[in-house]
C-alpha cells in the first residue's frame, strides 16, 4: 500500500545512488489497460498475456505475449508492433513458440526466448 501511494505521488519518491551505477536512464511507459488500448486480442495494436520486455537503446519494446505465442516489437511511438518471432500457433517446433515469458538479446542482436510450456529456451537472429 505504501508503494501504491508513493508511486501515485512521485514529488515524495526519491532515488539515492549508494553502488556503481549500471543504469543510465530509467523510463515509465504507461499503456493503457489492455494492450496497446485496444483491448485483448491477437491484432498488431493488441496483446494478450503480456508477461516480458525488453527496451532497447532506440526505445523499442519487444514484448513476450504469451498467450498469442509471438514476441512483438513496438517501434517508439509507433500504433502498432510487428511479430518479430512466433506467431505461427502454439507447438513447441522450431519455427513456434508456447508461452514465451521472457526475452533478452546479446550484443549480435540475437533474441534469446524463455518459452515455459516447451521448457527451453531459443536463440533466434533478429536484425533490430
Amino acid at each position: 500500500m505504501k508503494i501504491t501511494q508513493q508511486l501515485n505521488n512521485p514529488s515524495n519518491t526519491s532515488i539515492q545512488q549508494s553502488s556503481p551505477s549500471f543504469i543510465n536512464e530509467i523510463s515509465v511507459i504507461q499503456l493503457k489497460t489492455g494492450g496497446y488500448g485496444r483491448g485483448r486480442g491477437q491484432r498488431l495494436n493488441q496483446l494478450n498475456g503480456p508477461v516480458g520486455i525488453f527496451i532497447d537503446d532506440k526505445k523499442n519494446i519487444f514484448i513476450a505475449n504469451s498467450y498469442n505465442q509471438r514476441i512483438v516489437e513496438r517501434k517508439y511511438n509507433a500504433n502498432e508492433g510487428q511479430i518479430v518471432v512466433g506467431g505461427n500457433g502454439q507447438e513447441n517446433q522450431l519455427t513456434q513458440l508456447y508461452s514465451p515469458c521472457g526475452l533478452s538479446f546479446d550484443h549480435e542482436s540475437n533474441i534469446y526466448i524463455a518459452d515455459f510450456a516447451s521448457n527451453r529456451i531459443q536463440k533466434f537472429d533478429v536484425l533490430v
